[in-house]
């Protein structure tokens, strides 16, 4: 039977080609695999969660994170770390203190890290924690910096005690007294880092150290290379210790010198009085301890430590320096002997320095016990000449020579005379013959050879001078030194800037009282010729200036006869107008009016001279003071002078004081009076008066009022207004103008000077009654408006003040009153305008007006009729509130 079709197709289904239609999707494989998933998304609210609370650095990261980073294994790690945690700690200041002991704690650990970059990045987070902490908040913190600082420094690798160096250089720039409180830590380690024990069997002298200089051929940096490094940096350890110990001492001396607190009561808290006196507690090393550190500082003997350095610095200078007999210095180790110098010199002051120490004599031992040594490898080749660093030509591989570097040779010159001078107080056996010639001709050629460069190292020269002059136990040879130090001061070629640095020099050698010094011939000549220095001198330099007048009067307290004598020659330029007291500060001024006391006579010349200088207004009012007290305390009307023969004379004190109170000279006054017009016209009155300004008017105020009271001390009341009274007869009959600051001087000397129940002359009795007019008119017009508001209320305060003053005037004379009355009635009779006679009205109701006037006014009988007068003058329906205060006014005096 067939098969059916349908089996048939069935059949060919695996092998018939499928037919794409357009628009249809192809359909699937059998074997295609499916791809798809599903997937959920996991909320971790908690560990999202940031705390906004703490800081954080630029990778939001905080200290508790970054400080655990700093012990990661990988080097990259431990430096993000520490960058980051400098980074949050710019960010935030204020959380240093809060972390303080961690962050230095793990900066300290770092100091030895293997890493150079996690050793450089540490040292730069230390530096800035220091610059954001005080000293208080370190002290706890820093023995364990000092002992990770102990570690790097005598560390097996070399480039960790290379790295030390800049720790070092942080510590001694912000706390410098924390690091030398562990002196005994740190300058062991110096020791040990240029040299190495000697074996056990090697015998020692008493010379000898118990180290040898170490030398590494596989360092990067040649062994003079690192020794200069490291006496650097002992130089500035030496240096700040120092330091610390003269501050200490100081302090200590003004706790002493102070004995008890002094306590301020203001009932607000308890009060505790210190019963006993302050008293220095000894210290075992010296030196003065920031922290205590007993174990430390029991163990130290500086005696030791010199005793073990000085051999090494000696070894160091035979390697570096030139041959025997050769004095040229190659550039390349220059900067190693300068630095063997500058320990020597500074370890020489350490010893020395220790004066309350009992073994002071075993201290100096160990640096004298090797000066045999010193002196024969310093002072061979001395005075040493430095070569200029050797160039390299182009396209040429051979060295071209230089010259010499002269600041290079002076510099390690200098320091070799200084470090040779500071044996010769110990030198009892004339050892120091043989090189103290040759020191001392090179001081004096640094001397003689001055030129525009010499006033960089003339500091230096100075300095080793006066440390030379110090110890030097011949007198002649001091004497020496002085004079080329002054043919120094002489020569036309020394610069201003050097001629300075030997006057501060010679100011010193002269103040410090040395018993050998002030005898010396050179500085005698010199002191003597100081007063013609200051005129001549540049006045800029006030500290110089200064320093110059402090010599000039302690010669002068001295009794320096030929300097007194050349001051009084130089007078004229030092106070008169345009001298040399015209031109300083005022600081200065006083300096120089101290000068006065001890002149042996000042006679009406210099009298007269110091009257005009006063009345400059370049020398102020307190220093005017100043000078009248310290003539007045010379003069032979006060009691305070005990001297035989008075330098001032009374008739010229009491001249100079006038001429003070008047306040211009009568050259002034004469000019004045040819003048064709004057600032303010009074109307009846003689006297007329010109305006000056109101700076001058104030001063003069000042001055006068300071000038009656000098008048009042004197002995005798009478007799001081009999002079007065002359001297103001003459000056107001002489001038008829005359400036404001003068009228009311003289009402003022009127007021205070004159004695009570005297009665003024008649020659006197019209002057002062038309000065007294003219204030008056002055003041009550206000005959200088002013716009500005601070100056219109001291111009208001001014004329208030004059107005008082002229009052006074009149009601101290009962004739001034009644010759005013008399001259105001025969001014209104005449032909006189409407406007005069309204001035003139107005004043005389302000007289009217004042309660100390009304009894004299009374007195004259004429007052009612003058008044009438004047009303009769004046119209009813332009003047009634004036009329009606006067016919008041009138009533009331009847």
């Amino acid at each position: 039977m067939p098969k059916s079709a349908k089996k048939r197709k069935a059949k060919r289904a695996d092998f018939n080609k499928v037919k794409l239609k357009v628009g249809k999707k192809l359909p699937k494989a059998d074997n295609v695999t499916d791809t798809t998933f599903k997937s959920r998304a996991i909320h971790l609210p908690d560990q999202l969660k940031t705390d906004a609370s703490q800081p954080t650095n630029f990778r939001q990261q905080n200290v508790k994170d970054l400080l655990t980073q700093c012990n990661h294994y990988s080097a990259s790690v431990r430096h993000e770390a520490i960058t980051g945690l400098k980074d949050l700690l710019v960010r935030h200041p204020a959380v240093v203190p809060a972390h303080l002991s961690s962050v230095v704690e793990k900066c300290s650990e770092l100091f030895v890290d293997k890493d150079p970059v996690v050793r450089k990045a540490a040292i730069g987070l230390l530096r800035h924690t220091f610059s954001q902490a005080s000293a208080n908040q370190i002290s706890p913190f820093f023995s364990l910096i000092s002992a990770h600082l102990c570690c790097a420094m005598t560390h097996i690798f070399e480039e960790i005690r290379h790295d030390s160096l800049t720790v070092l250089d942080v510590c001694l720039e912000h706390f410098p007294s924390l690091l030398t409180s562990r002196s005994g830590q740190i300058l062991t380690n110096f020791v040990g880092q240029i040299s190495s024990m000697k074996d056990k069997g090697v015998k020692k002298d008493a010379t000898s150290s118990s180290h040898r200089l170490s030398v590494n051929l596989n360092s990067r940096l040649t062994s003079l290379q690192w020794r200069s490094k490291v006496l650097n940096r002992l130089h500035h350890f030496l240096k700040a210790m120092l330091s610390e110990s003269d501050t200490g001492d100081r302090e200590d001396r003004e706790v002493q010198n102070k004995g008890f607190a002094e306590e301020a009561f203001d009932g607000t808290r308890s009060l505790y009085v210190q019963v006993f006196a302050c008293s220095k507690s000894p210290s075992s090393t010296g030196y003065r301890i920031g922290t205590t550190t007993p174990n430390a500082a029991s163990t130290f003997s500086l005696r030791e430590f010199a005793e073990s350095l000085l051999p090494l610095l000696l070894e160091t200078w035979v390697e570096s320096s030139p041959v025997e007999g050769g004095s040229l210095v190659h550039a390349d180790v220059t900067d190693l002997l300068q630095g063997v110098v500058d320990v020597l010199r500074l370890l020489w002051q350490c010893l020395q320095h220790r004066e309350q120490d009992k073994q002071q004599h075993r201290q100096k031992m160990a640096f004298l016990q090797h000066y045999k040594n010193i002196h024969l490898h310093l002072m061979s080749g001395f005075p040493y000449m430095v070569m200029e660093q050797s160039k390299k030509g182009k396209g040429q591989q051979r060295e071209q020579s230089g010259g010499t570097n002269v600041q290079a040779s002076s510099t390690l010159n200098l320091s070799i005379c200084d470090v040779m001078t500071c044996s010769l107080e110990q030198d009892s056996s004339g050892t120091s013959a043989g090189w103290l010639d040759t020191v001392l001709d090179f001081l004096v050629s640094c001397l003689s050879d001055v030129d525009e460069n010499s006033a960089e190292h003339m500091e230096s020269v100075l300095r080793v001078i006066q440390h030379v002059i110090k110890v030097l136990p011949q007198q002649d040879l001091c004497e020496d030194l002085l004079t080329a130090v002054h043919e120094c001061y002489q020569s036309e070629e020394t610069s201003n800037r050097t001629r300075l640095q030997v006057v501060h020099f010679l100011a010193q050698s002269y103040l410090q009282r040395d018993p050998r010094l002030p005898q010396s011939k050179v500085l005698t000549n010199w002191v003597a010729s100081l007063p013609h220095y200051l005129v001549t001198m540049a006045t800029a330099n006030q500290q110089q200036t200064e320093e110059v007048l402090h010599v000039v009067q302690s010669a002068a307290t001295r009794g320096h006869s030929c300097m007194v004598e050349n001051l009084i020659r130089n007078f004229q330029n030092i106070y008169g107008i345009g001298g040399l007291l015209c031109s300083v500060t005022p600081p200065i001024q006083r300096h120089l009016v101290q000068l006065l006391y001890h002149l042996p006579l000042l006679g009406g010349l210099e009298l007269s001279t110091l009257a005009q200088v006063c009345r400059q207004r370049k020398v102020g009012v307190p220093v005017v003071k100043y000078l009248v007290q310290i003539l007045l305390a010379r003069s032979s009307a006060m009691a305070v002078c005990e001297e035989k023969k008075p330098p001032v004379d009374t008739p010229d004190i009491l001249s100079f004081l006038m001429s003070i109170m008047i306040g211009h000279s009568v050259e002034e006054l004469k000019d004045l009076q040819q003048e064709k017009t004057t600032d303010v016209q009074v109307p009846g009155c003689r006297t007329q008066i010109y305006c000056v300004s109101l700076e001058l008017r104030l001063r003069q105020k000042a001055l006068a009022k300071f000038a009656c009271e000098c008048l009042l001390q004197f002995s005798s009341p009478q007799q001081v207004w009999e002079v007065v009274e002359t001297v103001l007869e003459r000056c107001l009959k002489q001038f008829h103008t005359l400036p404001t600051d003068t009228v009311y001087a003289v009402l003022v000397s009127m007021v205070t000077l004159l004695p009570p129940g005297t009665e003024i002359s008649r020659e006197l009795l019209t002057p002062i009654m038309h000065c007294c007019w003219a204030a008056l008119d002055f003041a009550i017009h206000n005959r200088t408006p002013v716009s500005d508001g601070e100056a219109a209320a001291a111009e208001e305060n001014w004329q208030g003040e004059l107005l008082h003053i002229a009052l006074q005037a009149m009601a101290s004379s009962q004739g001034i009153v009644q010759s005013w009355l008399e001259c105001v009635e025969a001014f209104v009779q005449g032909d006189t305008e409407r406007s005069d006679v309204e001035a003139v009205a107005q004043v005389l109701l302000r007289v009217m007006q004042t309660t100390e006037l009304q009894r004299p006014l009374q007195q004259t009988g004429v007052l009612q009729r003058v008044v009438k007068t004047v009303m009769a003058c004046l119209r009813q329906d332009e003047n009634e509130k004036l009329l009606s205060s006067m016919v008041y006014q009138a009533s009331l005096i009847k």
